[in-house]
């Protein structure tokens, strides 16, 4: 037994990825080597040599992970537009909250966007833009709906934001923080 280069698990001698992480290992090949000499008893001798293994096959992403990935991608796609529309609107109605919402839904999808790129990579960082991003969008989608629940008119948009907006997002967040998907991610 032996123990893996990166997560400090045990693993066996001629395991050429940690069943656990999928980290590289250096394996040691074992050869024998036989002398015979003319009326004398065979001896074996060990010799165990180092070797660099040039991988084969890479640990994949589950299917869920991959989904998910790929649904968080698309999301912000709507958002840039509903960004877009708020920018529009608000410089039409010379509107300073509708400006900054306009600014900060459309810089948080793009952000989003970049971190689902970088959590397709495995980069750790991408976690970190991915959830700066989130909590931008879902500050900025409450503030929304608190608007909308104070005019009397737009409560039920105030309701589908939360609904459509900000729930989704935090189940997210919470898929992607939790442990069991973390472990994919690893530079």
């Amino acid at each position: 037994m032996k123990n893996c280069t990166a997560c400090n698990q045990q693993i066996a001698l001629n395991v050429k990825f940690c069943p656990e992480c999928g980290a590289k290992q250096e394996v040691q090949e074992i050869k024998e080597v036989v002398k015979v000499e003319e009326n004398q008893p065979v001896e074996t001798i060990q010799q165990v040599e180092e070797t660099n293994v040039v991988p084969t096959e890479k640990k994949r992403f589950p299917i869920l992970y991959t989904i998910l990935c790929l649904l968080t991608f698309v999301g912000p796609l709507h958002i840039v537009l509903i960004g877009l529309f708020y920018l529009i609107f608000g410089s039409a109605a010379k509107n300073i909250s509708m400006l900054i919402i306009g600014s900060l839904w459309s810089i948080s999808a793009i952000g989003t966007a970049v971190g689902t790129i970088l959590l397709m990579m495995k980069r750790k960082k991408g976690l970190l833009v991915y959830t700066i991003n989130q909590v931008v969008y879902i500050g900025t989608a409450i503030y929304v709906a608190i608007q909308s629940f104070d005019s009397r008119k737009f409560e039920d948009i105030g309701e589908a934001i939360l609904i459509l907006l900000v729930i989704p997002s935090l189940i997210f967040l919470g898929i992607f923080w939790f442990s069991k998907f973390r472990k994919y991610l690893t530079r």
